[in-house]
């Protein structure tokens, strides 16, 4: 008697195989469907010699941990960093207190458009009048020198001061 094509060998391999790819297909469809976001499960999970080196899908529970109780995440949150430390600003380091004395120069009238300096360098004038100039002196330990010029004309006295208001007269 004639066999059925059903009742073939090759038939009932070939339904079989079939059959295997509609359902397996049936159920990627429906899990892409029921908005499951979970990733196909990698062929590397099912082996049964992992190490500790093998590295896991971020995220995704392994099929070697069924006891995890955690929930499938796509997206890790990252851990808090601690923000840098910097050093705090110190304080500006303020020089020594300078003290400065105020010196009257008096000039006879001719020297009344002069340049005046202190210790070579020009001097700082704080108040100008005709013939008296009062400039500003930082305290030393030594003679300032004071000097007043005008053209070819230079007049200077050394002094030690140790005081406000010193009155010097240069040039007479």
């Amino acid at each position: 008697m004639a066999q059925k094509w059903y009742q073939s060998k090759d038939a009932k391999i070939a339904f079989v195989g079939s059959a295997a790819i509609v359902i397996s297909s049936l159920i990627g469809l429906v899990g892409v469907c029921s908005g499951n976001k979970q990733a196909p499960i990698e062929v590397n999970q099912f082996s049964t010699s992992q190490t500790s080196n093998d590295s896991k899908p971020a995220g995704r529970d392994s099929v070697n941990n069924p006891d995890s109780s955690k929930r499938p995440s796509s997206i890790q949150p990252k851990p808090e960093k601690e923000p840098k430390k910097l050093p705090l600003p110190q304080p500006p380091v303020e020089p020594p207190s300078t003290t400065y004395y105020q010196i009257k120069v008096h000039v006879s009238s001719k020297m009344k458009d002069a340049s005046f300096f202190v210790d070579g360098e020009p001097a700082q004038i704080i108040d100008d009048q005709a013939t008296v100039k009062v400039i500003r002196v930082k305290a030393k330990d030594s003679n300032h020198t004071i000097s007043v010029k005008k053209d070819s004309v230079e007049c200077s006295k050394q002094l030690f001061i140790t005081q406000n208001n010193v009155v010097v007269t240069l040039c007479p």
